[in-house]
């Protein structure tokens, strides 16, 4: 089976816990990413775990895009794996957080498998989905320097 895979990384300045809680609320995702427009739980209060069902709303390029999502599993502070609609595709996004000499090492991935990686790998999504994942971390980044306590 054919797989696209595509990963950003980047360095937080702060510890793994507090980029946890940072990326964690989600209702605030709109607050230090530019291009959420909302984002919400879709069945009430309650956190990262498998099962659960979330709405993003993006503002990015030409026309909004939204990604209705579901948990698939949770290993809080470390890693997380959820799905959610993204144009005509469902890939998989994973979210790793390990601890860096200064600071969390965060990772963001997308991955397609099957028919839809055959498909999109000629396309321009594999280049949508690293500039969506460059811009989310760099976000990320700017807000942590924010936070107490960070490493900088």
């Amino acid at each position: 089976m054919r797989i696209l895979s595509v990963t950003e990384t980047c360095r937080l300045a702060c510890d793994v816990d507090s980029a946890w809680s940072l990326f964690a609320d989600i209702e605030a995702w709109p607050r230090w990413h530019p291009a959420v427009a909302c984002a919400f739980w879709r069945d009430g209060a309650g956190g990262w775990r498998a099962g659960r069902r979330f709405h993003v709303a993006f503002e990015q390029g030409p026309r909004p895009w939204f990604g209705d999502g579901v948990v698939l599993a949770a290993d809080p502070p470390r890693e997380l794996r959820w799905s959610a609609w993204c144009f005509a595709y469902r890939p998989q996004f994973l979210l790793r957080l390990a601890p860096a000499q200064s600071g969390t090492h965060a990772a963001l991935g997308a991955q397609l498998s099957g028919w839809a990686a055959r498909f999109a790998a000629g396309g321009e999504l594999p280049h949508r989905f690293r500039a969506f994942q460059r811009s989310f971390l760099d976000a990320m980044r700017a807000e942590t320097l924010g936070i107490a306590g960070s490493i900088a």
